[in-house]
């Protein structure tokens, strides 16, 4: 069978072939044609499965490598550790395809089995393959996280650890699509951990981050995020008697209050909100001039204006604890939490068109809060060596509400 393809077809009957204006008669084996169709933008099921194919291809690759070293040479329980890490993924289709010639059946006689065929789309159709290479992605990453580990315990009472992180991630997207997506992303950061605890019943914590975000101006680009957290093991306090550790078998406190950023705001093409996007060459804005107005030349349009006072987000979160445990097979946790979320960017929701400004302003104007309760109920026994039972309850309660919106 070939590329003329329709929706129906007849065997072994003397066919006229009409094509611009001339017709030829002749006896082929199969033709397809279709019924009552004047035009050619339709599907045929039959062509679209015989016209062509399409091929696909994706391939990922990944590659990581870590060491570890023990630096008790230098002083008892330092280490460093470091991990590098890339991934590669590609993936392309290729479609061969001929676009097939479509008929008309125009007349059909009964007595002599003789068909008219009209060609819908002489100058279109084809029976020679034709190539096309549409979807095409190519991504690559890379990460790299180095870090230096302290951990000891002094007196068997005192124990301290600490830990510096530093972070870096780059990853280049082939087909972003525009000028901005096509640049690499890059994001890097150090981190810190200090940690001491008191004979297993005082524990007190210091964090911090300091990231850097290619998003904004300069002198917005790093923020500094730092908590603390506190916590109390009541249970292990020597006036915490056996007695009461028999029904009350664990009892403790804590709270952390820190500061956290984020720079994942707007959209994937405000990746620079500190630099302005202008099309020269808009036709949109085109004007046109001279004799008749028979010149015209394209205009500029502004779809975003620079803006280095775009920041951080930042949110200052709270959160106040409690474990309980009881007669060794309940374990109760309960956090209530509290978060106040400022700098939200948000679109200015008025600007007098007296400003001439042809693009939406936007700015860290909005403020929100939210808070609640979360809790777990865990329950563990065993009997004997070969049976136990475990089971676990959960609820959350949570709100939230806007404190500043734009007017």
């Amino acid at each position: 069978m070939d590329g003329r393809a329709g929706i129906s077809a007849m065997q072994g009957s003397e066919v006229s072939i009409c094509r611009g204006g001339g017709c030829t008669s002749m006896v082929q084996k199969y033709w397809f044609f279709i019924y009552g169709v004047n035009e050619p933008d339709y599907t045929n099921p039959y062509a679209e499965m015989v016209r062509g194919y399409k091929q696909n291809s994706s391939s990922t690759f990944l590659a990581q490598l870590s060491a570890n070293q023990d630096l008790k040479g230098i002083t008892e329980g330092l280490s460093a550790r470091m991990l590098a890490y890339t991934k590669r993924y590609s993936y392309y289709n290729i479609t061969r395809q001929y676009n097939p010639y479509y008929y008309r059946l125009d007349s059909y006689d009964r007595e002599t089995g003789r068909y008219a065929l009209t060609c819908l789309n002489e100058t279109s159709g084809s029976e020679t393959l034709n190539y096309s290479g549409t979807d095409k992605d190519v991504t690559t990453a890379m990460y790299f996280e180095g870090a230096i580990n302290y951990d000891r315990t002094f007196k068997d009472k005192h124990a301290v650890t600490a830990m510096m992180v530093y972070t870096i991630r780059n990853e280049i997207v082939g087909n972003a699509g525009s000028l901005e997506e096509s640049l690499p992303t890059r994001n890097m950061g150090l981190a810190g951990r200090f940690t001491y605890g008191y004979d297993s019943r005082y524990f007190f914590e210091v964090n911090f981050g300091y990231n850097g975000s290619e998003r904004f101006d300069k002198k917005n680009r790093w923020g500094f995020f730092p908590s603390v957290g506190f916590g109390w093991l009541i249970s292990n306090e020597p006036f915490y008697g056996d007695n009461l550790k028999k029904v009350l078998s664990n009892l403790k406190i804590k709270a952390t209050y820190g500061l956290v950023g984020n720079d994942n705001i707007g959209s994937a093409t405000d990746r620079f909100f500190y630099m302005s996007n202008v099309n020269l060459n808009d036709g949109g804005k085109k004007y046109s001039f001279g004799t008749d107005f028979g010149y015209s030349k394209n205009g500029i349009s502004v779809s975003r204006y620079a803006n280095a006072d775009i920041k951080w987000e930042t949110a200052y979160k709270t959160d106040i604890g409690i474990e309980i445990g009881l007669f060794d097979k309940l374990q109760f946790v309960g956090d209530y939490f509290y978060e106040r979320r400022d700098n939200v960017l948000l679109d200015r929701s008025y600007i007098p068109s007296t400003a001439g400004f042809n693009a939406g302003i936007r700015a860290n104007v909005g403020s929100n809060s939210s808070e609640g309760f979360d809790a777990s109920l865990d329950y563990n026994q065993t009997f004997g060596e070969d049976l136990w039972i475990s089971g676990r309850a959960t609820f959350t309660y949570a709100t939230s509400r806007w404190l500043k919106y734009e007017e």
